[in-house]
């Protein structure tokens, strides 16, 4: 249960010790509801108890009366015009590794050592803002990866940002990716999945940041429909299209249904690089619906946010062109932002399959492991990439590009003009921004230092695409290509 203080009710601050009943305990007080049992129940909870022993968290901080801009914004829409009085303050909840006491705390809230060695000594783990909400009362969440309970070296996310929590003073930093809950009022999955998404362009293209309930005004404002606005039942994909373009940027659209290679997990590597998470829909029928596709009831959407490789070599292409490898089938999980379970949530996926393993509960009752999808099977529907509107060069038009200079290496080398170990390389194809290119080649000690430089001081696009051609393990080829060019 939760500590008590010695001091007074109104102190804005409590320490306790990690327990799953605490954790409980404090959404049951700080939220507006009181059955416990129903709050266990919730499959959030469930994933952060997981996610709590995983990474083995030994301390809780509940800060009260917490002002979270985002459940502001919403507030000020919406929940402030019920009958039924809601609180405008959230709570925030934060998780620590490190066992902290009442006396602890307050030395180090006024301690002038450096922030980041108490964030170490901490062990800071990240936050939860609990809106004061009856049920759905998980909002901005921001907790650093699984790496305790998956193999790190493996596990990648470059969608991760520095977000910064400011506990009385103390400055505590984590890199994350913000996630929430759906509402089932402002916002319905493809809502939260297409607000962390917008979170990253915003951080990254400097565009305005977006509420869930904005979000929802947005896109029933450019496509409106015959259902009423608020409370929001869910977004098409049309709906997301047109909040991307109202914020001033593109996307890219692919149909996951009967899904190939290329257009599932290397459509996840080329774009995810660049930083910005993709929109994934799937089938929770799993196929099973009638021939007009999905209804909205069996279409989910969560933000893809990272993905993990596994060892060995790349597997040919199948299709036209077998001698195509792409480093890109060596993804076999996803983590997602689904509304619907956590944060990082896996997915597991295998090449040439349009069928997936969520971290949903499986048909059967089995709870899934936080690090193991092994849960309920759904059906790929397809993918919404949100991307700067310079970025003119679809990822399409280089993969035609490399399978025409993957067959014109081989047939140099049949016929003796190239050498033989280049033939079909491994690549790996992926966008990005200039800057990143520049700090990725100062890093990469296999280049020349002649070309490194050359490369660094040389006039380039802000975005570009890069192919690399790994023989061996080792990159033996290097293009780019300018993502703002004509297509002519």
């Amino acid at each position: 249960m939760l500590a008590k203080s010695d001091e007074s009710d109104s102190k804005r601050y409590q320490i306790a010790g990690y327990t799953p009943d605490s954790l409980v305990a404090f959404f049951c007080r700080h939220g507006t509801a009181s059955d416990r049992e129903q709050i266990k129940e919730k499959e959030q909870i469930k994933f952060l108890l997981r996610y709590c022993k995983d990474e083995k968290v030994k301390s809780l901080i509940f800060e009260d009366e917490y002002v979270d801009q985002f459940f502001s914004a919403d507030y000020s829409g919406y929940y402030a015009h019920p009958f039924q009085k809601y609180s405008k303050f959230c709570s925030r909840l934060h998780f620590l590794t490190a066992e902290v006491s009442d006396a602890q705390f307050v030395e180090l809230i006024g301690s002038s050592a450096n922030p980041e060695t108490i964030a170490a000594d901490l062990g800071y783990c990240g936050f939860i803002v609990i809106k004061p909400l009856p049920y759905t009362m998980i909002g901005r969440t921001c907790l650093r990866p699984q790496a305790a309970a998956d193999d790190p070296a493996r596990m990648h996310f470059p969608t991760l940002l520095p977000i910064k929590a400011n506990l009385f003073g103390l400055p505590l930093s984590i890199d994350s990716l913000p996630f929430q809950e759906q509402d089932r009022e402002v916002a319905a999955c493809a809502t939260s999945a297409l607000w962390t998404a917008l979170y990253a362009t915003a951080r990254t293209y400097q565009h305005r940041l977006l509420s869930p309930l904005q979000i929802t005004r947005l896109a029933s404002r450019a496509l409106p429909t015959l259902t009423r606005t608020l409370p929001n039942d869910g977004l098409l994909v049309d709906h997301m299209i047109s909040v991307i373009r109202a914020v001033r940027l593109e996307c890219e659209v692919v149909n996951l249904e009967d899904s190939t290679e290329e257009s599932c997990q290397s459509y996840i590597a080329a774009y995810l690089r660049s930083g910005i998470p993709l929109i994934l829909s799937f089938d929770l029928s799993n196929g099973a619906a009638k021939k007009d596709g999905p209804t909205a009831e069996q279409l989910h959407a969560v933000a893809v946010t990272g993905y993990r490789t596994k060892k060995g070599p790349v597997p040919p292409k199948p299709g036209k062109d077998p001698r195509l490898r792409l480093r890109a089938a060596l993804i076999d999980r996803l983590y997602v932002h689904d509304d619907r379970i956590g944060p990082f949530a896996p997915i597991g996926i295998q090449p040439n399959s349009s069928t997936i393993t969520t971290s949903w509960t499986s048909d059967d009752g089995k709870e899934q492991q936080a690090a193991d999808p092994g849960g309920r099977q759904a059906a790929l529907f397809g993918l919404t990439i949100p991307i700067h509107r310079q970025v003119r060069i679809p990822y399409l038009v280089i993969l035609a590009a490399i399978q025409d200079l993957n067959g014109f290496l081989g047939l140099s080398i049949n016929r003796g003009t190239m050498p033989g170990h280049l033939r079909n390389p491994e690549w790996d194809i992926y966008l990005v921004e200039l800057n990143q290119l520049r700090q990725d080649i100062r890093k990469d000690k296999s280049i020349p230092e002649p070309d490194k430089l050359a490369v660094l001081t040389d006039s380039m696009s802000h975005f570009l695409w890069r192919a690399i051609g790994y023989v061996n393990d080792k990159p033996s080829i290097d293009l780019l290509f300018d993502a703002t060019d004509l297509r002519q």
